[in-house]
């Protein structure tokens, strides 16, 4: 596969993944108002941790992809709106990760929640300064 090829929407992946994640843990947190899901939570929560560790698979994963893809692969870093792709997955994978430590009692986790937290809003502000200077650049000649 050619590095241009391998654009920052290969990040969807993760995220879809996460909100799975999500899901099944709000579901596992309403067990106890409902009683098929009581029934359901043990399956539940085996897939929520499935769910996440797929999840979490596809960070490094995609984060080497991304490195390969500028660094060998020569595709030059600038600002593109596809790098939008990458902000919301980091996010969600935050806030699925929260969900599982509180829904599954996994405490450990909680710094890896709070590092993506910090990784999604560095994420966030690079890709919002490169459109900022995209714009000025695209204004200004």
């Amino acid at each position: 596969m050619k590095p241009e090829k391998l654009t920052p929407d290969y990040w969807i992946d993760m995220g879809a993944l996460a909100i799975v994640t999500l899901s099944l843990a709000l579901l596992i947190s309403d067990s106890k108002r409902w009683e098929l899901l009581a029934e359901l939570a043990p399956f539940l929560k085996g897939f929520m941790l499935l769910f996440w560790a797929a999840a979490t698979w596809w960070i490094p994963f995609l984060s080497i992809v991304e490195i390969w893809r500028h660094s060998r692969g020569k595709v030059p870093f600038h600002y593109g709106p596809d790098y939008w792709a990458l902000v919301f997955p980091l996010g969600m994978y935050s806030v699925a990760t929260d969900a599982v430590i509180q829904t599954a009692g996994l405490t450990f986790l909680h710094p890896i929640a709070v590092a993506l937290s910090c990784v999604a809003v560095l994420a966030w502000a690079l890709v919002f300064f490169g459109l900022l200077r995209n714009l000025f650049r695209r204004f200004s000649s």
